[in-house]
């Protein structure tokens, strides 16, 4: 079956779903039903099944029958091939969340009458925005007590998220499965990818020798290593003091930037009602693969998306929001989650140095300031402005990298296509905390290059370019 196009609005009373069905004439096949919060439409080939975050009313409840006004309807309109239908909520002015966040109203439940920890059921009721979801799998042997459990404690912690605070790494014996095979992409759930790319010669992303044999602990140390090894001082050097695009690339105000001061100007930070997200970014969602996850490790998927914003928000400055042919290249080679697999992060201020590190070392403009632009401006705003706009970046990442071929599309299928369902679901309150921490997080050029001798360095540099100018003069 076939997902069709839709969209949805909504009014105080109503939803509105639109349905795009081309090439289908009007038909008395077309099917529609609603059961609580979920809403299932049919009409060969297309099959569309959504979940809401409230419950709708059913023409055959009591209320509608006793007020036929109530009752749903369905038209049809030939000139361009849709079919809206309108039903009634079940809850008169309830506002429906997130729909724009299609991946989200596709995704389907494994027991309709679970309930997230002191929430509702699914028919109805507060709805969950949950950091993790059961996952196929794992998940199938466990009681529903031990997920709320589970769902209970994560929860509470991410919440409570202390990001300066390095967290004890794993063993590493713990960071390989049963199978001896190496881990790795989101929430450490593929392997094998890599090391085909590996092994058909494809891939001038990945950095670690033998992917496939690694555990996160040799790659963490694997990456320092070569982070220190590809810096090039006269390069930094050049671009520090001798080009004229860097203060361009800082001074341009991207559409981040623009959206965050929008937001601000209305006094809030958040972007939900300002996003509207394209037609080409709703189809992108809907064929996101329809995935469920149970993460045990929620921090360390937040610290991931640091470095994934990073990468691409830095590409979208450099080109100013117009993507060449070496931005799928970019994008990985600055995210240490992409280039180098590695997500052993614990604490803002460790992921953050490993992304300036990079900046600083393999892209075409290398250059500090411009980098801590990035992460004060860019990535920050981002991050204010919730999880509608960190979405468009991923999914923006995404595109590049499922258009640029082979390897960067397996790492978009391992690290993106996940992040993509998962920001859907994650926590307001944890990416404003981490927000917040991007802001004020020590990200002193001394510091964090303190392995390159920069204050030294650029010193060095000064007094070379100071005796060449009184040179000059004589």
């Amino acid at each position: 079956m076939i997902t069709p196009k839709f969209s949805i609005r909504q009014d105080a009373n109503r939803l509105y779903i639109t349905i795009h069905l081309p090439h289908i004439r009007a038909s008395t096949d077309i099917e529609f039903q609603v059961d609580g919060n979920v809403f299932i439409f049919s009409l060969s080939p297309y099959y569309l099944r959504l979940r809401f975050s409230h419950a709708l009313l059913n023409d055959e409840d009591e209320r509608v029958i006793d007020d036929e006004s109530l009752k749903s309807t369905l038209n049809y309109n030939a000139s361009d091939c849709t079919v809206e239908i309108s039903i009634a909520k079940e809850t008169p002015g309830q506002e429906f969340e997130d729909l724009d966040l299609l991946t989200k109203l596709l995704a389907r439940a494994k027991n309709p009458d679970h309930r997230a920890p002191g929430g509702s059921s699914s028919s109805g009721g507060d709805f969950q925005r949950p950091l993790i979801q059961e996952m196929d799998g794992d998940s199938k042997n466990l009681s529903k007590q031990e997920i709320d459990a589970h769902f209970s404690r994560l929860q509470s912690e991410a919440e409570e998220f202390d990001w300066e605070l390095p967290q004890t790494l794993p063993t590493e014996e713990g960071a390989v499965n049963v199978t001896g095979k190496a881990q790795y992409g989101f929430n450490r759930q593929y392997s094998g990818e890599i090391g085909v790319t590996m092994a058909t010669g494809s891939n001038d992303v990945n950095e670690y020798p033998e992917p496939e044999q690694s555990v996160p602990g040799q790659r963490s140390e694997f990456r320092t290593q070569l982070e220190a090894l590809a810096f090039d001082p006269d390069y930094y050097l050049a671009d520090t003091f001798d080009n004229p695009d860097i203060a361009e690339l800082i001074r341009w105000k991207s559409p981040t930037n623009e959206l965050f001061a929008r937001a601000t100007a209305n006094g809030s930070n958040n972007s939900d009602d300002l996003i509207k997200f394209t037609e080409e970014e709703q189809q992108a969602m809907t064929r996101l693969p329809k995935k469920q996850y149970f993460i045990d490790n929620p921090k360390r998927i937040y610290l991931g998306l640091l470095a994934i914003l990073f990468a691409t928000l830095y590409d979208a400055r450099t080109t100013q929001n117009d993507p060449t042919v070496e931005s799928a290249w970019t994008i990985t080679k600055l995210c240490p989650l992409l280039a180098a697999l590695d997500d052993n992060f614990s604490t803002v201020h460790d992921v953050l140095q490993s992304c300036l590190v990079r900046a600083v070392s393999f892209p075409l403009y290398r250059n500090y300031e411009l980098a801590y632009h990035v992460v004060r401006a860019d990535v920050y705003e981002t991050l204010r402005l919730g999880r509608r706009a960190i979405l468009r970046q991923l999914l923006r990442a995404k595109r590049i990298l499922d258009t640029a071929g082979e390897p960067y599309y397996v790492y978009s299928r391992i690290w993106l296509d996940d992040y993509c369902n998962w920001i859907q679901y994650a926590s307001d309150e944890v990416l404003r905390s981490m927000a917040h921490e991007v802001r004020k997080v020590p990200l002193e050029k001394a510091d964090i290059l303190a392995a390159f001798d920069i204050v030294e360095l650029e010193e060095a540099a000064r007094e070379a370019l100071a005796e060449q100018a009184a040179a000059e003069g004589n």
